[in-house]
């Protein structure tokens, strides 16, 4: 069988005892667009077909071309006008293919249309009918076509009681289950409709299924349209009800629920679809005001091109002008005379620089700074204080300055700042196509947790955020909180619990593309945050930028001794006013920590980064993490732009012990961290308890006080009249300082760490009680500067809040002292040993 000429065949096709495979029907009118019709079925590339045409005009068809006419299987004339269902009901009683496809006159099949419908028909006895997607265009003329719509609906027999959207081209349905009884017919009382009508009583049956592709052409008539917009609304709407009264009687319960059930459907598809067309025009606007600030920024950037190409001209004259002083300078007569000096100035510089010079040089300046920050008079107050720290002082000024660079033109011009509004400020920007995970260690979160939890549920521009709590004994409702809002919870027994190993745990179970290390109690200030956050670390990726951490913004219920803390940590980091990226520039314990500085209260990083470094030691990992970061090559930033909220309001004797572990933990991490040498702990014993009794007076005066002193000018008096009335250090009183756990401490730490041992201070021990007090009193002018800045004339509020800032202060200050005796004693062989490790595990434990 020859299937690229079937109309060749036609006879042996078309023969009795063969029947056709399909039957392709034509009702037709007379119309001259039958002729393409009939050719498109000629040209099919599936050629077991037989053509039946209907001529329902009631007037002889006009002739057609030989090659038409001997397309056409077999013609039926009438002798008077057929409605469309009847002469739809007459070429289906003719037809006699297995399956059966309807084709209007003015329409057309494209070549594969047969071919694809009987594959999938043939393959599956299950189905009723296959259709395929139809292209509806307008114009006769084939060169000016033009799409109007496209028929490409997956079969859903709900949404076919409501409406068709099945041209009748598109269907090719078997015979036998239109002779299945019921019989399917045509309704001839129905003008319009008939094919839905048809396609209803064929999908009671059977089911439908589409085969994706166009492969039939729905013409539109310029001039008649549809065939349906000429009728009048009257007859549309009679039709409507005829059709409407024959549903009726085929309706079960289960249509009804089918009809309900699309109708819910398609209201949530609209919805969501409403959704996303809001969200797409937030973005374009988002989009606008990013292109307009950018344009902006553009015109910004171009002014200041253009200044700064002014000031290069300018430069460029300049160094004209210094080289031809320079030759002037080299051809002179001086310059020739002063060559051997020149030459003996190098030769001496061959060799190290001598400490004479490098001392007398360093306390030079030591002076001249000392003098110009606090005045002849400030400077000649604390003469008493440098002295009896000389030993460290002295170890100061025989250190090496600097290296300078030799070449200052050779050094790199600064970069310009990176300035960045929160993103919440800037509308944010379009989502990032990426998961991360939010890794929380908790115990016993208390109720804020939620809040917190919730906040994180609201970060927006960001694709997937995961939650990962790993809890270690709560016994407050932390483990259900979480469990609600969609963590996961890992649980783990509290001996287990190291800040390392939970975090390490919580990035295990992360299936994040980054994974963000959180504290419990801190709260993301905006929906964008962590946005900001990403968006800052990818932007900077190519500058190797590998993990950033966010400032923390205080809670209103602060104390001013964290206020002034997070002041000078951020002040000492460069992230106090703006964004900042660390890298390695030396390995000295400045440098380290205030380029390696990121901090867990938020560290965000790429999970894949992560695994490669980890969290490791109990104390202090975020530092550990950023230094070993630094190191290896990579960045690290703390940003300012954004901020979490978060603070503590934590009691005195608790800085008594953190203070401890943070110098011994840092002195065990860095070096080159300076130990001062504790001479005497009976005079470092006896310093903490002279002086928490000359506090516990004067905090009680603060209390009673209504002065209207600003808070710095009253802090300033106590220090200088301190340091006159401190000359008394060594005679102790009762501590009243106001922390039952810090008093308690104090009025004991004698009895515990000396014994017995008492007698008359030696001169020894009293330098050590008054270098105490000095060390004290320099934490108080550092927070006098901060305050200054800050507080202005004193209420009932201050006073309360001052009192508790200079007990803190004083806790901190013991602490650090005890650290540094430890320290100094620490050598299993010191006789001191054992009264070293009875201090520590005092102070560090539970840190």
């Amino acid at each position: 069988m020859n299937l690229d000429h079937p109309q060749e065949l036609s006879c042996d096709l078309h023969a009795p005892h063969l029947p056709p495979k399909v039957s392709v029907l034509i009702r037709t009118m007379g119309r001259p667009s039958l002729v393409n019709a009939v050719k498109s079925v000629r040209n099919q590339l599936f050629g077991d077909w037989e053509l039946l045409v209907v001529n329902a005009s009631g007037k002889p068809l006009l002739p057609l071309a030989e090659k038409d006419a001997s397309t056409v299987t077999r013609l039926i004339e009438s002798n008077s006008p057929l409605g469309r269902a009847a002469a739809a009901n007459m070429l289906l009683d003719a037809a006699t293919g297995k399956f059966a496809i309807f084709l209007d006159d003015d329409d057309w099949l494209l070549e594969d249309h047969l071919s694809k419908l009987v594959q999938l028909l043939e393959s599956d006895e299950s189905l009723g009918a296959a259709y395929s997607d139809v292209e509806c265009v307008t114009a006769d003329d084939t060169a000016s076509q033009k799409r109007v719509h496209l028929f490409e609906s997956d079969f859903d027999a709900a949404t076919l009681q409501l409406q068709n959207y099945l041209p009748i081209h598109a269907v090719m349905f078997r015979m036998d289950c239109v002779r299945m009884a019921p019989a399917s017919l045509f309704e001839p009382a129905l003008q319009l409709f008939e094919d839905w009508d048809f396609w209803l009583q064929l999908a009671a049956k059977k089911p439908f299924r589409r085969v994706p592709g166009i492969s039939a052409i729905y013409a539109l008539n310029s001039d008649e349209g549809s065939g349906h917009s000429e009728v009048a609304n009257m007859l549309r709407q009679t039709m409507l009800s005829v059709l409407a009264s024959r549903q009726m009687q085929r309706w079960q319960a289960s249509d009804v629920v089918g009809l309900m059930l699309n109708a819910v459907r398609n209201t949530n598809q609209l919805n969501h679809e409403k959704q996303k067309a809001t969200l797409a025009q937030q973005d374009a606007e988002r989009l606008e005001l990013r292109l307009m600030e950018i344009g902006r920024n553009f015109d910004a950037l171009q002014e200041y091109s253009g200044s700064q190409q002014a000031e290069l001209n300018k430069l460029s004259e300049l160094r004209l002008l210094h080289l031809r002083q320079l030759e002037e300078i080299y051809q002179s007569r001086s310059w020739h005379v002063t060559k051997p000096l020149r030459a003996f100035g190098r030769f001496l510089n061959q060799f190290p620089e001598r400490l004479p010079m490098r001392f007398a040089r360093n306390v030079y300046h030591a002076v001249a700074g000392e003098v110009a920050r606090n005045g002849v008079m400030g400077f000649a107050r604390r003469l008493p204080y440098y002295l009896r720290h000389h030993r460290t002082y002295l170890a100061l000024l025989r250190s090496r300055a600097p290296a300078r660079n030799g070449n200052v033109f050779a050094a790199s011009p600064p970069e310009l700042r990176d300035i960045r509004l929160h993103p919440d400020l800037t509308g944010g920007g379009p989502t990032i196509d990426v998961k991360v995970s939010v890794i929380i260690p908790t115990l016993n979160a208390g109720p804020e947790f939620a809040w917190m939890l919730r906040k994180l549920r609201a970060q927006r521009a960001v694709r997937e955020i995961e939650i990962v709590v790993v809890d270690s004994g709560s016994r407050d409702t932390t483990v259900p909180v979480a469990r609600n809002a969609g963590a996961k919870v890992i649980e783990i027994p509290p001996e287990e619990f190291s800040h390392s190993h939970a975090r390490n745990l919580g990035a295990d179970h992360a299936t994040g593309d980054y994974v963000l290390f959180m504290v419990q109690d801190a709260y993301p200030i905006g929906n964008h945050w962590l946005y900001g956050m990403l968006r800052y670390l990818l932007d900077h990726a190519d500058q190797g930028l590998a993990a950033a951490s966010c400032a923390e913004y205080s809670r209103s219920d602060s104390d001013m001794m964290y206020d002034s803390m997070i002041n000078t940590h951020y002040r000492f980091l460069g992230c106090l006013e703006y964004d900042r990226i660390g890298e390695y520039s030396g390995d000295d314990h400045m440098s380290l920590r205030s380029q390696g500085q990121l901090s867990d209260v938020s560290c965000l990083i790429s999970r894949e980064c992560f695994q490669q470094f980890r969290y490791r030691g109990n104390y202090a990992e975020d530092l550990d993490l950023g230094i070993r970061l630094i190191k290896s090559g990579k960045r690290v930033a703390m940003l300012a732009s954004v901020k979490v909220i978060h603070s503590h309001n934590r009691p005195a004797y608790y800085y008594l012990k953190r203070s401890f572990v943070d110098v011994v933990f840092l002195v065990g991490l860095f070096d080159d961290f300076a130990v001062p040498y504790c001479e005497s702990l009976p005079g470092l014993l006896a310093g903490i308890e002279s002086t928490a009794a000359h506090v516990s007076q004067w905090l009680g005066q603060i209390e009673t006080s209504s002065s209207q002193l600003t808070l710095t000018a009253q802090l300033d008096g106590w220090i200088n009249e301190s340091r006159k009335t401190f000359s008394l250090v060594g005679q102790r009183g009762a501590s009243m300082l106001g922390d039952d756990r810090l008093d308690a401490f104090i009025s004991t730490m004698s009895e515990r760490y000396l014994g017995a041992a008492t007698g008359v201070m030696d001169a020894t021990a009293r330098n050590e009680a008054r270098r105490f007090s000095d060390s004290f009193l320099a934490r108080l002018d550092h927070f006098k500067s901060f305050a200054a800045d800050v507080y202005g004339e004193q209420d009932a509020v201050l006073r309360h809040e001052l009192s508790d800032m200079v007990r803190k202060t004083f806790a901190a200050a013991a602490g650090s002292a005890l650290a540094f005796y430890c320290l100094n004693h620490k050598q299993s062989e010191d006789v001191a040993h054992a009264t070293v490790e009875l201090i520590h595990s005092e102070l560090a434990a539970g840190v």
